[in-house]
């Protein structure tokens, strides 16, 4: 932390100095045996493990009741499906504003099923398609399993240019409604995404983190504006009669 008010100018301008900023380039390291506490306190211990662990394990078992049914059209429904979940993905977390390569996973997902229905393709085709897909659900969730699990070692986020407000990041709220922290944690993945692809430093990088992660930040923020100290407010219901009396008593002591 540091005041960069003096030495950082062009980094810091309309800034009095009252903002505690990151004095170089910044790393969050969160070691692992934490990891699952974090995703703990901000979606439960529930949605922790289904998303971690259950969800993958019920995918793989359906994909391999499919895959012994060996269906076409069950296939081509299925790459469907997948197609659409991975685009409203992309949608939500607005990642394609980093890598706009990524729509072209929904478009082969499609291809792929429109190819199953109109090429003539076989029980055989459907079941090898199919498991293929319950393999790649058992290792996503063993992958998942380990990384929450902190099996993979810690987890660093980053980087987060110089220059950058402190309380930012450390003010995030994790009993704000769920669409804003999920606004502010993807527009912060976009930030670091877009510093680290365009390899920006100094200006360039903070200024495209605080245009990409800024806003949805201070909306996800215990206290959006920085202050840290507001005063004692207990005299504010008083009267003003009530407030003569209270200035009078303190002139006493």
């Amino acid at each position: 932390m540091g005041d960069l008010r003096w030495d950082k100018k062009e980094l810091t301008e309309g800034d009095p100095g009252f903002i505690y900023r990151t004095t170089r380039e910044t790393n969050i390291v969160i070691p692992a045996k934490f990891i699952e506490e974090l995703f703990v306190g901000v979606i439960g211990s529930f949605w922790t493990s289904f998303l971690s662990f259950y969800l993958w394990i019920a995918l793989f078992v359906i994909l391999l009741v499919l895959t012994l049914w060996g269906q076409p059209r069950i296939a081509a429904l299925v790459f469907v499906l997948l197609a659409l979940v991975l685009g409203a993905g992309i949608a939500i977390t607005r990642l394609d504003r980093v890598f706009g390569v990524l729509w072209l996973l929904p478009l082969i997902l499609v291809g792929a099923a429109l190819w199953i229905c109109f090429s003539g393709a076989g029980p055989l085709t459907a079941r090898i398609s199919l498991g293929i897909l319950a393999a790649l659900s058992l290792l996503t969730g063993g992958v998942a399993s380990q990384f929450v699990g902190g099996a993979l070692g810690p987890l660093q986020v980053g980087p987060i240019p110089e220059g950058t407000p402190v309380n930012l990041i450390m003010n995030i709220n994790p009993q704000a409604p769920p669409e804003v922290l999920l606004d502010a944690g993807t527009a912060f993945l976009r930030g670091i995404l877009m510093v680290k692809a365009g390899n920006l430093k100094g200006e360039p990088a903070l200024h495209t983190f605080e245009k990409e992660a800024g806003l949805p930040l201070l909306k996800a923020s215990k206290c959006p504006d920085f202050v840290l100290d507001r005063g004692h407010w207990f005299g504010e219901s008083l009267s003003d009669d009530e407030k003569n009396q209270l200035i009078a008593f303190l002139r006493t002591l």
